[in-house]
């Protein structure tokens, strides 16, 4: 038992409800946990150590880089538990470790069989849709199944919802702006008073924007515009490094440009991210709600805005409108928000 030591003491209700589902083998086989973007992982440490402490093997899928599994990063912080690898593409089974990381891709070279598959889709954005993700999990063997998604992707599956990190702090719902002007040539007025009371105010902006010529559009109108405005305007890809310095500098505000979600930052204070083109093709609910995710993440989160700026109002960003919308309401009746 001493594997779980250095953890029970901090079990949380979404631990505890996991933890019995996992051991009890009377319940269905699979299992939705729903929860919002990049939120905690640790909620299966109890369950995948009791699975490996009873001999029992766990594959854990995630599509997070090798070197920044956060789940992994537990399991060293917080246990004494080492007996884990992480299977690359058709590398050799170890087949006396308990515990397999691999990602999506990887997972089809996989033939062993297991006690428990955790499919984490939350701790990092991946491409994959609800049907990849469903054909992935269900071409191994196993006991149990897990899937850890913004939405169930396991039909006939348990449900346990999880929908916020950090009690009183709500998912930032998006605001969505629709405009007749063409945003391909012109700036609404509305968004302009946005980013002079953002620079006003000293909050950091990041501009999204999912197409790289029209960033490079967007990037020298506003570098046009007055001082207010155009001194503060940064593009993430050339200049990275200036950017992360002025981050670091309060009481500033940076407006930094990207046509990278991956190049967002992290662990901001004041996030706020407008998302330009919204309705881009290349713009689905699931990708949408992790740009919402950002702000999230970040301290000071109380006033964060993400703003969807489109010509037209699309499905996927109403359905991002709704999802991150359910997450607070369930954060309500759970109270784990108040006003």
């Amino acid at each position: 038992m001493s594997l779980l030591n250095n953890i029970l003491d901090n079990t949380d209700s979404v631990n505890e409800e996991i933890y019995r589902w996992c051991n009890n083998y009377n319940k269905l086989h699979a299992l939705n946990v729903i929860s919002a973007p990049y939120n905690n992982c640790s909620i299966f440490l109890e369950s995948v150590l009791s699975v490996v402490y009873k001999k029992g093997k766990v594959l854990y899928i995630t599509n997070e880089d090798e070197e920044s599994i956060k789940f992994l990063k537990e399991i060293k912080k917080k246990t004494s538990f080492r007996e884990y690898y992480y299977f690359r593409n058709k590398s050799k089974n170890d087949n006396q470790k308990k515990l397999v990381f691999c990602n999506h891709e990887n997972s089809k070279y996989i033939e062993d069989e297991f006690d428990l598959i955790i499919y984490d889709d939350i701790s990092s954005y991946s491409e994959y849709t609800t049907e990849d993700i469903r054909a992935a999990i269900y071409s191994k063997k196993s006991l149990k199944y897990v899937v850890y998604s913004i939405e169930e992707v396991l039909d006939y599956g348990d449900i346990i919802e999880y929908p916020i990190k950090i009690k009183n702090t709500p998912f930032v719902e998006p605001r969505i702006i629709n405009t007749r002007i063409d945003i391909n040539k012109d700036i609404p007025y509305v968004m302009y008073e946005y980013l002079t009371w953002f620079a006003k105010s000293n909050k950091n902006v990041v501009i999204y924007i999912p197409d790289k010529e029209k960033k490079s559009w967007v990037f020298e109108y506003l570098k046009a515009l007055d001082d207010t405005i155009s001194s503060l305007v940064i593009d993430i890809e050339e200049d990275k490094k200036k950017l992360l310095n002025r981050f670091k500098i309060k009481d500033i505000c940076t407006i930094a440009i990207t046509n990278s979600m991956h190049n967002i930052p992290k662990d901001i204070n004041d996030l706020n991210i407008v998302v330009y083109f919204a309705d881009h093709v290349t713009l689905d609910y699931k990708k949408l709600i992790f740009i919402c995710g950002k702000a999230v993440m970040t301290k000071g989160v109380k006033g964060s805005e993400v703003i969807f700026l489109s010509n037209t109002i699309t499905y996927n960003m109403e359905k991002a409108k709704d999802i991150t919308r359910t997450f607070n309401k369930l954060a309500w009746e759970k109270g784990l928000l108040s006003i």
